[in-house]
């Protein structure tokens, strides 16, 4: 599709070209090829303008999130190796999420050093489930494996110990596409 300048200056060369062929005096042409030219493009600029209000009102509807009671429960898993200087940092950012609900499962893959500790003392003064597991070291996949089988909820959602997230980005998540999943698996479904 040529541009509203390549338009302009073809219509305005075969003008030109007309009139110079009819005799008509150049200066004449010139001074009404230019305002010719100007009315021309402001309105194929208008055009375009009112092209675009009237399909920018065809858009698809942003979907809005739904009520908090409808959301699923998920289960978060945080699988941690020797993570003690981190894992309270991530704890936290996890207990400040804004959701309805959920759980938090610490799988201790065989840590040396104060994971337990560390764990234990956001335990105390946390508002929201936690749980933690210790597996002898079998490596993250291990870990976020034996997480599954402990989760209580159908949604799980994997976050490393040294991670933080944002307190909505759960709640952004599961309210987006929970419509979607919920079509395809029904509200009760159970599936895992």
């Amino acid at each position: 599709m040529k541009s509203p300048r390549q338009i302009l200056l073809a219509v305005s060369m075969i003008y030109f070209t007309f009139c110079v062929s009819a005799g008509l005096n150049i200066t004449f042409i010139s001074h009404q090829i230019a305002v010719n030219a100007i009315v021309l493009y402001w309105a194929l600029i208008v055009i375009r303008h009112l092209f675009l209000l009237r399909y920018a009102s065809v858009q698809t509807p942003v979907p809005q999130p739904l009520p908090r009671r409808e959301l699923p429960g998920v289960s978060i898993i945080v699988p941690a190796f020797n993570e003690d200087r981190v894992i309270e940092d991530a704890l936290s950012s996890l207990l400040h999420l804004n959701y309805p609900e959920y759980e938090v499962i610490v799988v201790d893959d065989g840590s040396t050093d104060g994971t337990r500790d560390a764990t234990n003392v956001v335990k105390q003064w946390a508002k929201v489930p936690i749980r933690y597991i210790r597996q002898r070291n079998s490596g993250k996949s291990a870990a976020l494996n034996l997480g599954i089988t402990h989760a209580r909820n159908a949604f799980i959602l994997c976050i490393d110990a040294d991670s933080k997230i944002h307190p909505d980005a759960l709640l952004q998540g599961i309210s987006r596409d929970w419509g979607d999943i919920e079509s395809c698996t029904g509200p009760d479904s159970g599936a895992r």
